[in-house]
C-alpha cells in the first residue's frame, strides 16, 4: 500500500503490469515524458477503484430503475478517472481521450446488457472489434526497442 500512496504524487504514475517486457517499454515512455512510473505486477490496489463501479451500480439499483443507475454509476466512476488523469496528465485533451474511451465502452456495455437474448453474440462481436482495433493501432509499435536498446548499450 506504501506504493500505492508513493504514486499518488505529483507526476507520478502507477503502472499495473504482470508482463516484464510491456511494463518496461511503459515505464521507459512515462519516464521519457517527465513522469515518475511505479511498475507493480498485481493489480490488488487497482482493484478497488474497479469495485466503485458496481458499488455505486448496487447502490443507485436500490432507488433508481436499472437503466438511470447504469448512467449514474458510469457517470460517476468515469468522472472520477477523467479528473485523475487530468491531473497527472496535465494535457486535457489526453484526458478528453479517456473520456471519450469511457463514453464508448459504458455505452457498448450498456447497449450489449439490454439486449437479452443477443448479448453473447454481441459482446463476443464487441470484443473482437476492440481487439482488432488495438491490433491494427499498435502494428507499427516496437515492443522491444527498450530491451534491445539495453542490450546495445551493455
Amino acid at each position: 500500500m506504501q506504493d500505492v500512496i508513493m504514486a499518488t504524487g505529483p507526476g507520478n504514475i502507477l503502472v499495473v503490469e504482470d508482463e516484464q517486457a510491456i511494463a518496461e517499454t511503459i515505464v521507459y515512455a512515462l519516464g521519457t515524458e517527465g513522469f515518475k512510473p511505479v511498475w507493480k505486477r498485481t493489480g490488488r490496489e487497482a482493484l478497488a477503484a474497479l469495485c466503485l463501479f458496481y458499488l455505486a451500480l448496487l447502490a443507485l439499483g436500490e432507488v433508481l430503475t436499472p437503466g438511470l443507475a447504469y448512467i449514474g454509476a458510469a457517470a460517476a466512476s468515469s468522472l472520477l478517472i477523467v479528473c485523475y488523469s487530468a491531473a497527472i496528465l496535465k494535457r486535457y485533451v489526453r484526458a478528453g481521450l479517456i473520456a471519450g474511451l469511457l463514453t464508448a465502452e459504458h455505452g457498448v456495455l450498456y447497449v450489449v446488457l439490454r439486449m437479452e437474448d443477443y448479448a453473447l453474440l454481441a459482446g463476443t462481436s464487441a470484443l473482437f472489434t476492440a481487439l482488432g482495433a488495438v491490433m491494427f493501432f499498435t502494428r507499427n509499435v516496437d515492443w522491444f526497442a527498450n530491451e534491445a536498446a539495453k542490450r546495445e548499450g551493455a
